[in-house]
């Protein structure tokens, strides 16, 4: 059993380096974009506050791009936690072989759900970068 449960964890570690690997050019061009106008703020005649109020509002996109996926990320692992917990309920009350079926239906729902990820950054990202 600690084998699977190895194979499993180093599974999703890899489920989620490539969700990261998916993310990052993304989020490094949304932060190109993100300075590109701030610089852009303080390059105006504007007054230091006028030009402040100009940053904030460019950085605003890229911090709530962070914070959307931030929580879908947390929901991920908060499924994922939630499902093995009960797994640990079934092997309480019952004989210890669903547990292998159990985690492995975690496992499954997990990686489902990384790639479905994919598809709600995508819908973030063209959301932040208009």
């Amino acid at each position: 059993m600690d084998t699977f449960l190895q194979e499993i964890s180093r599974q999703l570690q890899e489920e989620s380096n490539a969700l990261t690997s998916f993310v990052e050019p993304e989020h490094k061009e949304l932060a190109v974009r993100t300075y590109e106008c701030m610089a852009a703020c303080f390059r105006s005649p504007a007054s230091a506050d006028e030009c402040q109020a100009c940053a904030t509002r460019c950085n605003s996109g890229i911090q709530q791009f962070q914070q959307d996926l931030e929580v879908h990320v947390k929901a991920i692992q908060n499924n994922f936690q939630s499902c093995m917990q009960t797994c640990a309920l079934k092997m309480s009350q019952e004989d210890g072989g669903q547990l292998r079926t159990c985690v492995a239906a975690c496992h499954q729902a997990t990686v489902h759900s990384f790639a479905e990820a994919r598809g709600v950054i995508k819908e973030l990202i063209a959301k932040y970068h208009s």
